[in-house]
């Protein structure tokens, strides 16, 4: 059966933080979150999903791990809790993600609705925080392109 589903997660400028590589990746983990929710909707095969899954949770990882790499740069003070989110969202896609391509769970409304509102939520909230620094620091002290570029 075949559906055409609306996007889970509508990006718009709401979103842009003002860094380059933060705002590209974000937008990327929103058109992946958005084509793994409509090969759900659409009910493509699992195979199908465990690769969008697989790709989504890869993209997670390198956009962590960028992050995570600036903040140690720039000393942002609220990296600690920060990493933290990352850890915790981490952990459950990982753990989630073993007990789809081992049969165990399936792909449900309810997971793809907790990782839309996951994701927007961080950028929001955790990531504007971040950028908000990035900017006020550079109002006092202009950054180098490579504190902002990773």
């Amino acid at each position: 059966m075949t559906t055409t589903a609306t996007r889970l997660l509508k990006w718009g400028s709401h979103y842009h933080l003002g860094i380059e590589q933060i705002d590209e990746e974000h937008e990327r983990l929103a058109l992946l979150l958005n084509e793994l929710y409509l090969n759900h909707r659409n009910e493509e095969p699992r195979s199908l999903l465990g690769r969008g899954l697989r790709e989504f949770i890869a993209a997670i990882a390198e956009h962590f791990a960028a992050e995570e790499e600036l903040m140690l740069r720039i000393d942002y003070p609220k990296a600690p809790d920060h990493k933290a989110e990352h850890e915790r969202l981490a952990r459950q896609v990982t753990e989630f993600q073993a007990d789809f391509e081992a049969g165990r769970s399936q792909l449900t409304e309810s997971m793809m609705l907790d990782l839309k509102d996951w994701l927007r939520d961080h950028m929001l909230v955790s990531d504007r925080r971040l950028g908000e620094f990035l900017r006020a620091r550079a109002s006092r002290q202009p950054l180098s392109r490579a504190a902002t570029a990773s």
